[in-house]
């Protein structure tokens, strides 16, 4: 996806130069936990860095005005043998409770994120027990297209992509539904994409698939798919009327979110 490869290039150059500073000339500080607002450093893109006397608990303020995909990265710096290594984060919410279980380790040196699709609102992005450290938010912010049931179901123009949202904290029975109608009976194909930090599963329900049919399941993947006859992989050709996709977080990853991207076509 476009907007993926443009934040992880903003990211890892601020990185590098973040990273270079903090060999030369940076400031120690004492031990224990700490609040930092991160620093706009260029549209859509925040750092935060600290080097500390001994390991402790940093807290990094962001503060988004939209619903955002957010893309963090981040090293830690080893001074004894200038070598870096991967960080450990957690996002929590204004209240700074944990959002998802336990931490997840980011590492640029290896373009190694962590994805979030999140709402409007203050967060903090917990660095867990590092001396050294530079840490990168990329924020790309995003509509939210779909509806929340299938009654309330968002329309999908022909051949367009679509984008939708799943918000880190909502409910994990919370699905996305989109609608579109066909009115000439040929082969569906579906582009479909994920840049996300959790299992999104996607559904198809209409003329040709009644009792519907699932799709697939992405975590930051994608790809291109057609309407079958059901138990083949054998294409057909779909009834005309209307059909709705569901997305939803696998069963499995309550606590997923992130972006996807919808388009269809007929063939």
């Amino acid at each position: 996806m476009r907007e993926k490869r443009i934040i992880q290039k903003g990211l890892k150059i601020l990185l590098v130069s973040l990273l270079l500073g903090m060999l030369f000339g940076m400031t120690s500080m004492a031990a224990g936990s700490a609040t930092v607002r991160m620093k706009l450093k260029q549209k859509g893109v925040y750092t935060s860095s600290g080097s500390y006397s001994n390991y402790t608990d940093i807290y990094n303020k962001i503060v988004l005005k939209k619903p955002s995909e957010i893309a963090v990265t981040g090293n830690c710096l080893y001074t004894n043998i200038n070598t870096y290594g991967s960080l450990r984060v957690t996002l929590l919410n204004s209240k700074k409770k944990p959002l998802e279980s336990g931490y997840k380790f980011v590492d640029a040196q290896n373009k190694k994120y962590a994805i979030y699709g999140v709402s409007a609102g203050t967060y903090y992005i917990k660095v867990t027990s590092e001396k050294n450290f530079a840490l990168v938010v990329g924020v790309q912010y995003t509509g939210d297209a779909g509806g929340s049931t299938k009654a309330r179901a968002a329309t999908l123009p022909k051949n367009k992509n679509v984008k939708g949202l799943m918000r880190i904290g909502e409910s994990a029975a919370k699905s996305d539904w989109y609608k579109f109608g066909v009115t000439q009976s040929k082969v569906l194909q579906l582009t479909i994409n994920a840049e996300s930090g959790g299992y999104f599963d996607f559904y198809l329900y209409g003329p040709s698939y009644s009792k519907g049919i699932k799709i697939c399941t992405h975590k930051d993947t994608g790809g291109v798919y057609y309407s079958v006859r059901l138990g083949t992989t054998t294409k057909m050709k779909i009834k005309t009327g209307t059909y709705y996709i569901k997305v939803a977080r696998a069963s499995y990853d309550p606590k997923g979110s992130g972006i996807y991207q919808l388009k269809w076509n007929l063939y």
